[in-house]
Parts: structure tokens; C-alpha cells; sequence
């Protein structure tokens, strides 16, 4: 979106450390992986850790999805670049707790714990959430790409619109799932028209044999089936199903924030976003430690005049 060139960075040059203060950043996803990166790069002394047994934060799974290997170059890059770093340390399977924070004694801490997905309806089409039958059996992407095997009819619910709802219909429906997608928009991920990739998302997963139901908002879920409402007439209509898949937003993991608010929240812990946004922040965060608050950025133009000759 042109914020490194409005805020006038160079993609390689960063300026170095101005006192000898420590970092301890916590959660080791794109956030936190770019601002350790990039506080190592300024000679800071860095502290990386996260609960689980591998570095990458949401994109450990995501990037096991079909068609979204390449996505692990986020990770691969900026784990090597630490690696190379003799004053960042990484740690892994090390859950932090406000206790440990504070024996820690960082000058700084950030928090980076990344984003979960709900599983109560609650997104864009649903402010309020879904009416879910007790019984029924609901999962979110989080379930699936940790590997629960389902069986039986499954509806994928995509109130996302990026990549995800596509994602998810199209693993299911290679490991032999019977699927239906159902979305609010006029088509599958429609906002993947902003990187191009919409009519081969949708293209693939009509090939695969995943049903499509575009234009209809999922009002309940019950205990073998969802009741659908066309977001025009209302109209309503039932499918049968063993599992829906929630695909609508998702929510900060922010424990350790909430009960340590004094400290920075970065990347999807802040606001869930893309994955381009959470590398923003951690860097963002990186390049204003020690330095002047810069306070507002101005709106910078490349193109400064309109002639009206």
C-alpha cells in the first residue's frame, strides 16, 4: 500500500539502537518474527519466545494449506535472518506468564500472541453471532488445520471473503469430504479480487466438486443441518450436514495483555489482519523504539499537482 515509501524507509537500512536497553517479544508469528528481525538488525538485544514447538504463529498451519507453501517464506526468511544474530535468542515451548514477564526485567516487552477463530457466528453478515443448536458440531479453521478428521456433509460458512473460506472447502474436499461453501457475497473470496487470485480460487474448488451456495447468510446451525436465507428475498432453505465450518472472524489472543495492559500489543494480538499488516506492525514497532515519536505521518503523493492545462 506504499506506507513504507510515505513514511520514507529504505527496505534495507534501519537506524541502529540508541541505548542498551533489552527487548522481550512474545509469540514468535510474523509480528514477532519481523520485529526481532529488525531490532536485531539496530543492535538491540532481543528476546524471542512462544508457547509452541515451532516459530511461525498462524502461518505453522496456514502455510500447510493447499496452495500456501510459498506463504512459509515469511517464516523461513526472517528465522534464518535471526539465526544469523548473535543478539537475538529465540525460545521455544516457553509459556510466559505475567510472573515470568516480571522476572524476566526487559526494559521492553511486546506482545505478539497472534489471533484465534471464533466459533460463535459473529462477523460482518452476523454482529450478534449465529443461533447453534446445542449438539451441533461446530469447528473453526483452527480445528481443521490442526487435523481433526471429519465425516459425513460438511458446510463451510465464509463470512471472511479472503482466502480462508476457499482454503479451508478445498482441504476438506481433497481429504474426501462431501462440502458445500456457503457465502454472503455474489461469489467465493471476493476479496480476493485485490490480489488477483479470485476466479482461480473459485475455478478450483467448482472442479474439485465443492457446491457452491453465493448470496445467502447461514441464520442456524442444528444438529445435522444449517437453515440458509438468501441476503436478498429472505427466502429461507435447510441443508443437511454432520459439521459446519465457521469462516467469519477471528479474535485476539490477548491473556497475557489483559492482565499486563501496560504493555504493547503488535500484529494480529493488536487487530487481526492479514499477514502483510502483522509484518507491518512488528516492524513499525521496531523502527520507533528509542526514537522520537514521529506523531502523525503526513499523506505524501508521488504526484503532488493536478495540471489543468
Amino acid at each position: 500500500m506504499g506506507e513504507e515509501w510515505r513514511r520514507g524507509w529504505h527496505p534495507e537500512r534501519i537506524a541502529t539502537r540508541t541505548n542498551d536497553d533489552s527487548v522481550l517479544i512474545v509469540g514468535a508469528g510474523p509480528a514477532g518474527l519481523e520485529a526481532a528481525r529488525a531490532l536485531g538488525q539496530r543492535g538491540y538485544r532481543v528476546t524471542l519466545a512462544d508457547k509452541a514447538n515451532e516459530a511461525g504463529g498462524r502461518l505453522v498451519n496456514e502455510r500447510r494449506l493447499p496452495g500456501l507453501a510459498e506463504w512459509g517464506r515469511v517464516v523461513d526468511h526472517r528465522t534464518y535472518q535471526i539465526s544469523q544474530m548473535a543478539n537475538v535468542d529465540l525460545y521455544l515451548e516457553s509459556l510466559m506468564t505475567p510472573e515470568t514477564l516480571n522476572d524476566f526485567g526487559a526494559d521492553h516487552i511486546a506482545i505478539a500472541t497472534g489471533a484465534k477463530w471464533k466459533k460463535d457466528g459473529i462477523g460482518r453478515q452476523n454482529p450478534l453471532g449465529i443461533d447453534i443448536a446445542a449438539g451441533a458440531k461446530i469447528l473453526s479453521p483452527d480445528d481443521i488445520m490442526a487435523g481433526i478428521e471429519l465425516k459425513g456433509p460438511v458446510v463451510v460458512f465464509d463470512d471472511d471473503h479472503f482466502y480462508m473460506g476457499g482454503a479451508i472447502a478445498e482441504k476438506l474436499r481433497r481429504d474426501g469430504c462431501e462440502v458445500t461453501l456457503v457465502t454472503p457475497a455474489v461469489e467465493v473470496s471476493s476479496w480476493t479480487h485485490n490480489t488477483l487470485d479470485q476466479h482461480a480460487v473459485q475455478k478450483q474448488l467448482m472442479e474439485l466438486g465443492v457446491r457452491v451456495v453465493t448470496t445467502h447468510n447461514l441464520s442456524a446451525v442444528r444438529s445435522n443441518a444449517v437453515d440458509l436465507s438468501c441476503v436478498y428475498t429472505e427466502t429461507s432453505k435447510t441443508l443437511d450436514c454432520a459439521t459446519t465450518v465457521l469462516v467469519t472472524m477471528r479474535q485476539p489472543v490477548d491473556d497475557l495483555w489483559q492482565a499486563c495492559p501496560d504493555l504493547i500489543r503488535i500484529g494480529d494480538a493488536l487487530g487481526p489482519s492479514t499477514i502483510a499488516a502483522a509484518v507491518h506492525s512488528g516492524h513499525l514497532f521496531a523502527r520507533e523504539l528509542g526514537e522520537p515519536n514521529p506523531g502523525n505521518v503526513p499523506f505524501r503523493r508521488e504526484l503532488i499537482n493536478l495540471s489543468l492545462s
